[in-house]
């Protein structure tokens, strides 16, 4: 009586989807994140520059479901696409807002300097002009530390959930 015992090793080779999913996506969230680097006063270039890193995260993640198995259930990979999705959008539509922070916050000024100017007083445009942008800068100073917190904390547990 001869028995035969064949093991057939199976393991998940994930450096495919490093490198065609993971690292493309991180990229391109890092490079839509990067417009929070440019000048205030270009709304137009921080808008673009997001905005095409939301386009091409969009196409992605078109490209990666074709490659992989349809399901009826939520994958992983598309929780890891919707983030990326929802947060690149989420940075546009703070360029958004900031900008028209930015031009009420010109329009208070120019209103505020009609003013000065009615009464005689000289000088002092400038510094209101100075503490408006200030609160600006702030603003998106913050924004700078928010959103790659906010990944951070994703990451974090996307990665404790895919372990189990």
């Amino acid at each position: 009586h001869a028995q035969f015992i064949f093991v057939i090793p199976m393991r998940r080779i994930f450096t495919n989807q490093l490198l065609k999913t993971f690292f493309p996506i991180l990229l391109l969230w890092l490079f839509g994140y990067m417009t929070l680097f440019i000048d205030i006063g270009k709304s137009s270039d921080r808008f673009m520059g997001a905005g095409t890193s939301l386009l091409v995260i969009a196409t992605l993640l078109n490209a990666i479901n074709a490659d992989i198995p349809k399901t009826s259930y939520l994958k992983l990979i598309d929780l890891w696409f919707l983030w990326h999705i929802l947060n690149t959008f989420a940075i546009i539509a703070y360029h958004i807002v900031l900008d028209r922070m930015r031009k009420q916050f010109q329009t208070a000024d120019a209103d505020e300097i009609k003013v000065f100017n009615l009464r005689g007083v000289k000088g002092d445009e400038d510094v209101i002009e100075v503490e408006r942008s200030s609160k600006i800068r702030k603003i998106n100073d913050l924004a700078i530390i928010i959103f790659p917190l906010l990944n951070g904390i994703f990451y974090f547990v996307y990665f404790i959930l895919n372990l189990k």
